[in-house]
């Protein structure tokens, strides 16, 4: 299954500590709008495990920074939990988005 997401990745970042341990708003944001767009697909959720590719806009960021963001917006979406990836790929490229193939493993 192929899906793409109209939006441009942002790495996740260290998490901010105060009273309790928190993202920043920017961040959250980024997260429910990537959830939106997937909940508009209409995907059931996949069961089992399962080998993502992730080809993202290039961006700057570590790439295990911005699939971090990715695969946990994919929670309870796309798949029951992302401990079901077994096998991942991520690619910068100069196409716009992120674009993710899906397959079982």
């Amino acid at each position: 299954m192929i899906i793409h997401i109209d939006t441009v990745p942002r790495p996740s970042p260290r998490p901010r500590f105060g009273r309790k341990t928190y993202n920043p708003s920017w961040y959250v944001d980024y997260i429910t709008e990537i959830k939106l767009k997937m909940k508009a697909q209409r995907i059931i959720k996949l069961q089992g495990k399962l080998s993502i590719a992730i080809e993202v806009q290039d961006v700057r960021g570590d790439v295990d920074n911005i699939a971090k963001g990715i695969l946990d917006a994919g929670n309870g979406i796309l798949w029951v939990d992302d401990s079901q990836i077994m096998a991942l790929s991520i690619t910068k490229s100069s196409s716009p988005g992120i674009t993710l193939l899906i397959m079982k493993f």
